[in-house]
């Protein structure tokens, strides 16, 4: 029972709101065992539960600004952490024989007799009287207690404990207690998850390399090669004389020979790879010296858009962001790690394998769920700062949310017809908020691109691919120049020129 001269679950989440760890940190002690009970529910394995209970707290530190009602925080943490179990059970039913070839899930010591027991007896009880006396044995927590993250009445939990002890054998009773003792969380786990997200966007840019530049270029150049090889390979009708786009041909990467599918695989991954590292370094400069950029709004039908540029006016682009509706994870579940780690060992120079391995190790948890979570929280500070600009709140109104004092008439009138303004120029609020938003839409990138590779480069058999001209009518950059365009099973295309 927690002594009545603690802070309330609102308190904390405010105090956690401006920046207190301490406070989050004091919220995961509150609740990691309880956490970590429902996740053992509702997998049956204790590791499991351990990875569930982190990434749900890493989840919640990432959208604490999502709660709209902070004393509700124990039911809303509840949910979070049963859409992490759907999240890692879609992943297994998907990926079950990659993640066992992975893992070496076979190589697993067996559990228990005692471990099989205790399962095989909660596995005869009703899940919520399963759930209630898990959560009652896995760290003593009180009726109270377990009624209040649960959302149902005490008398409730009371009698779903009885009926689980009426159906359990006493000597079954003192079992699933001493399995939960053994495998209770250790003392750290708090430290883990408070580290795992303290400064998480901020270390991404300082785990790239210093020679990351250098890298980018050879890896662009090492591409272009790697396409002209495979090109002079391929068999008539998809190789030279090429034809203008709209009439080249495309053939299934599958039907290839052996050693080509293998080449083209090959120059996928090198392909794939500087994209990676051009999307992620090329947005550095805004992200480390702010001031350089511009920022509009937009709207199209019903939907409202946020515009990053490099330059004013209505020209220039760095990134486009929906406001709404909140896109959760815009990449979908990301692929079995196998897969992704077969690519690199197969394709990746060394250097870059380690690079795709820090940034992934940078991220307790899993990296997917979490770049959506990113996503959705720069989705909330950008729909914030544009209430802040909002050109027909009034030039009077004071400073606040749905305001915009502070702004000039250049402004002003520059938000009105949609063109982009300085953030120099922001009001400090609205300022404050494109920052972070910027940070965290670069740390969502970063994060989407290293966990969801393209599905023609996982898929080459499946994949299709073309080798043309660009129409001579195209800009002069372009205009009749070599290129490469790649379809992926069920996916979109991906075109890159190969002169």
């Amino acid at each position: 029972m927690r002594p009545t001269d603690q802070p309330t679950d609102d308190q904390l989440v405010v105090r956690a709101r401006q920046g207190d760890q301490k406070a989050f940190g004091e919220l995961v002690d509150r609740y990691r065992d309880m956490v970590y009970g429902l996740g053992y529910h509702l997998t049956g394995d204790f590791e499991t539960a351990r990875d569930l209970a982190q990434e749900a707290f890493v989840q919640a530190f990432v959208k604490l600004n999502q709660l709209r009602e902070p004393g509700k925080f124990a039911g809303w943490l509840r949910k979070i952490a049963t859409n992490v179990h759907r999240a890692q059970r879609r992943r297994r039913q998907v990926h079950t024989v990659a993640l066992e070839a992975a893992t070496g899930a076979a190589d697993a010591p067996p559990p228990s007799e005692t471990n099989i027991v205790v399962r095989e007896a909660l596995d005869r009880l009703r899940a919520p009287e399963r759930l209630a006396l898990t959560l009652a044995y896995v760290n003593g927590y009180s009726q109270a207690e377990i009624a209040g993250f649960l959302g149902v009445r005490q008398q409730t939990v009371k009698t779903r404990l009885a009926r689980a002890r009426q159906h359990l054998r006493t000597e079954v009773v003192a079992m699933v207690e001493h399995e939960f003792e053994q495998h209770a969380l250790p003392p750290e786990f708090q430290e883990d998850v408070v580290r795992g997200v303290e400064g998480l966007v901020s270390r991404f840019a300082t785990a790239l390399p210093p020679e990351v530049d250098q890298l980018c270029a050879r890896l662009q150049g090492d591409s272009r090669q790697a396409w002209q090889e495979v090109l002079s390979h391929m068999p008539a009708p998809y190789g030279r004389p090429l034809r203008e786009q709209g009439e080249a041909p495309r053939v299934r990467i599958g039907e290839l020979p052996e050693a080509l599918h293998a080449q083209v695989r090959r120059a996928m991954c090198l392909t794939w790879m500087h994209g990676l590292l051009a999307e992620t370094t090329g947005r550095l400069p805004w992200i480390e010296d702010f001031d350089r950029l511009w920022v509009r709004f937009w709207g199209s039908g019903e939907s409202e858009y946020a515009w990053f540029a490099d330059v004013p006016g209505d020209a220039g682009y760095i990134s486009s962001v929906a406001l709404g509706p909140e896109e959760g994870n815009p990449g979908g579940e990301p692929p079995a790690a196998a897969e992704l780690d077969g690519v690199l060992a197969q394709c990746a120079p060394p250097e870059f394998a380690a690079l795709v391995a820090r940034l992934r190790a940078l991220v307790p948890g899993k990296p997917g769920a979490l770049a959506g979570a990113l996503y959705t929280e720069m989705q909330r500070l950008m729909r914030e700062a544009r209430g802040h600009l909002s050109p027909e709140a009034g030039e009077a109104a004071p400073i606040g949310r749905g305001a915009t004092g502070g702004l000039s008439a250049p402004v002003r009138k520059a938000m009105a017809a949609g063109r982009s303004v300085s953030t120099r120029d922001l009001p400090e609020r609205a300022r404050e908020l494109v920052h972070q938003a910027v940070f965290l839409h670069w740390g969502s990138t970063v994060l989407q691109l290293v966990e969801h590779p393209p599905r023609w480069l996982l898929y080459s058999g499946e994949a299709s691919v073309e080798f043309g001209l660009y129409a001579r009518d195209l800009e002069a950059d372009f205009a009749g120049k070599e290129y490469v365009k790649l379809w992926g099973p069920g996916s979109s295309t991906h075109q890159t020129g190969i002169y």
